[in-house]
């Protein structure tokens, strides 16, 4: 595959700052100081990858990223604060002060490495890639052209060995090397390629697209535990709704969403509605600079399913909080099989379904507990987010919204109201018929 791509591959490009326009004061000093200390001590090094393509795109750089020459047990030599982790493929972490730098040797192809280095599954799927290489080989095996370029912040050069610029420029996301290849070795870049495309205003090219649409199974192949942290890299972004849509159209949705998926396509209109603003808001708290909880987007992605599972139960005459928690087991059962959700997220999610019980269950009593639970303003806004896609919930959103900004005396007024007039709150109590032999546990006095 790679020596199909070197037979036209491009000449190395080593561009001047007034022909890349990186400005060197946004790049992390952290990186720099890594890439000087290295080179220092004999390697070469560069400051590589997505915060180039970020800066070059007109975009605030993050995630800065550092590749060299030297192995990784070299580089924890040189840099006291860091740790090999990794098996898949080794990456040192390098803390500079506050900061994390990400340190990777130049990869080599993964035919040139022995079985102990380097395994391939009959997919396809690179399962171990500790193979190292030079610059060339490491350019080659990276991801998309955007992402193939090195950064000399000494000398302010930049290092294009896959037209990486001239693609970003003429609004194109290119993989390297054979689509359908580079897929199969990692279905993970089918995630990364709709992130990109979102982010950046890119348009995958045509034969990577039709490779992701015919590799898109290939995501069954991918380890629960990576997809997590790499579907909130997709969807907590400024287009997320962007993002979600393309993840839908592609088909990569229903491989990784398979519950939520049957219920979207099965359900009722108001489910996708519900996703589709569910983006839109997560657009609008991150343009605000707000944060947004991984568990709330969690919540509302697994939302569709656990709906159409309460309402069965409902259906069938369970209690409205059993019918919650046995539909958000379920759910989340199925999912854990494609996305692993670590268990401090699991938790808030079950208390934001649970939740939407508790709100529609109104006494003077049940009130004011609900809305002193940890998770209830996330509760509220998930109901909000119901409510503002389309479900008919009589207008509860409002009556929470109302209540919240009520004195005592007048919340005591709008629940009484609500729950019929009971106003001491308490559940009155049917005396059980004294039939024969009713009484029996006092028949000795």
């Amino acid at each position: 595959m790679l020596k199909r791509f070197r037979k036209n591959k491009p000449d190395q490009q080593v561009l001047k700052k007034r022909q890349h326009g990186i400005n060197k004061a946004e790049i992390s000093q952290a990186a720099c100081e890594i890439v000087k200390h290295l080179s220092e001590n004999g390697y070469e090094a560069y400051v590589v990858g997505g915060c180039l393509r970020d800066a070059i795109m007109g975009l605030h750089p993050k995630d800065f990223d550092v590749a060299t020459s030297a192995t990784p047990e070299q580089v924890v030599k040189l840099f006291p604060r860091s740790r090999i982790i990794g098996r898949r493929f080794k990456i040192v972490h390098v803390r500079r002060g506050r900061e994390l730098i990400e340190v990777t040797t130049f990869r080599g192809h993964h035919e040139s490495g022995g079985g102990k280095h380097a395994q391939q599954a009959k997919s396809g799927l690179l399962v171990r890639d500790n193979v190292y290489g030079d610059l060339e080989a490491d350019a080659l095996r990276r991801d998309f052209t955007c992402n193939s370029l090195y950064y000399d912040p000494q000398k302010e050069l930049l290092i294009d060995r896959c037209n990486g610029v001239a693609d970003m420029r003429n609004g194109i996301l290119r993989t390297i090397g054979d689509p359908w290849d580079r897929f199969c070795e990692d279905p993970v870049r089918m995630i990364r390629a709709v992130r990109f495309e979102a982010k950046l205003g890119l348009a995958l090219d045509e034969a990577s697209q039709e490779a992701l649409e015919q590799n898109r199974h290939m995501m069954q192949e991918v380890a629960p535990a990576r997809l997590f942290d790499e579907m909130i890299k997709v969807l907590m972004q400024a287009h997320a709704l962007d993002a979600f849509n393309m993840l839908y159209d592609t088909g990569l949705f229903e491989q990784l969403f398979p519950g939520p998926f049957d219920a979207l396509e099965n359900g009722p209109d108001y489910l996708f509605e519900m996703m589709q603003l569910a983006m839109r808001n997560t657009e609008t708290r991150i343009a605000e600079d707000k944060g947004v909880a991984p568990f709330f987007l969690y919540s509302v992605l697994l939302w569709p399913a656990v709906k159409i599972h309460y309402d069965e139960f409902i259906e069938r005459g369970i209690a409205p909080a059993d019918a919650m928690r046995q539909a958000g087991d379920i759910a989340l059962q199925r999912q854990v099989q494609r996305i692993t959700i670590p268990r401090r997220f699991s938790t808030s999610m079950q208390d934001v379904w649970f939740l939407q019980t508790a709100l529609e269950r109104i006494t003077p009593k049940r009130a004011a507990r609900t809305a002193e639970h940890p998770r209830f303003r996330a509760g509220y806004d998930f109901l909000l987010l119901r409510e503002e896609g389309g479900e008919q919930l009589n207008d509860l959103g409002q009556w929470w919204t109302d209540y919240q900004k009520a004195n005592p005396q007048q919340k005591s007024q709008m629940v009484n109201q609500k729950s019929g007039g009971n106003s001491d709150g308490k559940r009155r109590r049917r005396r059980r018929p004294r039939g024969k032999g009713g009484n029996q546990g006092n028949s000795s006095e």
